[in-house]
């Protein structure tokens, strides 16, 4: 007696296993991988074309935007709170110039250059002044124009504090556009062009320190160097050459944060954190800075301030 299976009932075993047999799927494609050979800014150059900025008041809730230019305003800053010293951060309509090569190499205005990279998607620019960099969120792109986000900061302005960012487009030198602008971010109000605030709330301003000591280890110095705070972002050593400082409010607490580039008194690049109070309490005591770019090192210092 035959114990096998009949033969057509094994062909058709056989032909109901080869139809189920699922075909080969693609590989997923990760999005961001997929944007980045769309957004492709380089071996062009970009010129300023326009930019918003959006803030999110951390305190009440309020989203508002504005303008960074309008007929009668052609220059703005990134920072909105202090006004950074950086080149990068200041944008001019029509005259900012940004290019991008291929080899890694950013060039700023024809004359600045810094170095860039390229990772899922976003470009950052790197090795700025202060050894911060900048990244960029594209957020959409063409032949002659493109618009990113940038300069995402948390701040605070004394009495809120906010979280920004600005949106710029910027066009192919010699393109023009007529419907290159994104429209404005959802659920944000618009206040109009945004006004130069950062001297208003910058009470360093105008005032002179002398920098009455400062601990490296154990050891005491006393320099008694002078400075002078002349605006926004510029200060003097004892009547010499302007250097560039950035002074913020830091969000959550009573602090405030000071950096120093080209502070010679110490040797190089720091930055610290005084009392929000110490331009009014004429003086900061056993305030700690420490080195940015370059070696690392962290002091103690005591300053006074005389008018």
């Amino acid at each position: 007696m035959k114990t096998g299976l009949p033969l057509w009932y094994t062909v058709l075993l056989l032909l109901v296993a080869v139809g189920c047999k699922k075909d080969p799927q693609p590989e997923p494609v990760d999005p961001t991988m997929a944007a980045t050979a769309s957004f492709d800014i380089t071996q062009k150059d970009w010129v300023v074309h326009s930019a918003r900025v959006y803030l999110f008041n951390m305190d009440n809730g309020q989203q508002e935007y504005y303008d960074h230019f309008d007929s009668t305003k052609s220059v703005s800053n990134l920072d909105l709170i202090n006004g950074s010293a950086l080149p990068i951060d200041t944008i001019e309509k029509n005259v900012t110039k940004w290019h991008f090569d291929d080899n890694g190499l950013f060039t700023l205005n024809d004359t600045l250059q810094y170095n860039y990279w390229l990772y899922n998607g976003t470009y950052s620019i790197i090795g700025l002044e202060n050894g911060s960099a900048r990244p960029l969120v594209i957020r959409s792109f063409g032949d002659d124009h493109f618009t990113t986000e940038v300069y995402e900061a948390y701040q605070s302005d004394g009495t809120y504090n906010y979280n920004y960012y600005s949106v710029v487009t910027f066009l192919r030198q010699g393109a023009t556009c007529s419907n290159c602008v994104p429209a404005p971010d959802a659920g944000f109000t618009y206040q109009g062009t945004i006004s130069p605030t950062p001297a208003a709330v910058n009470d360093l301003i105008g005032t002179s320190w002398v920098i009455t000591r400062y601990d490296q280890g154990v050891t005491p110095y006393y320099p008694n160097d002078t400075l002078d705070f002349t605006d926004f972002n510029s200060y003097t050593i004892n009547g010499g050459a302007e250097r560039n400082y950035s002074y913020s409010g830091i969000v959550g607490n009573n602090m405030k944060s000071l950096d120093l580039y080209d502070f010679t008194t110490l040797g190089g690049n720091y930055s610290g954190q005084v009392l929000s109070t110490f331009v009014d309490d004429w003086e900061f005591n056993n305030a700690t800075f420490s080195a940015i770019l370059g070696p690392p090192g962290t002091v103690q210092m005591w300053g006074t301030r005389i008018n």
